[in-house]
């Protein structure tokens, strides 16, 4: 691997930015606000979908 492929594959992008700042906003407010029942939600939903997506991505490639 060269130096430039390794620069590359090293860079942060915006959207990693981003995400990484969402789920830090996220889960700050979620710690500091226990008593708020719609962000325990989001949040469990949120894990759920992330559990989910990969397992139905294997189910389909499998068919």
């Amino acid at each position: 691997m060269s130096m430039s492929e390794e620069l590359d594959a090293k860079r942060i992008t915006l959207p990693m930015l981003l995400q990484s700042f969402l789920f830090s906003f996220i889960l700050f407010h979620w710690v500091n606000a226990p008593r708020k029942r719609w962000l325990g939600w989001t949040m469990r939903v949120a894990f759920c979908i992330v559990l989910l997506l990969p397992v139905l991505g294997l189910l389909t490639t499998r068919s």
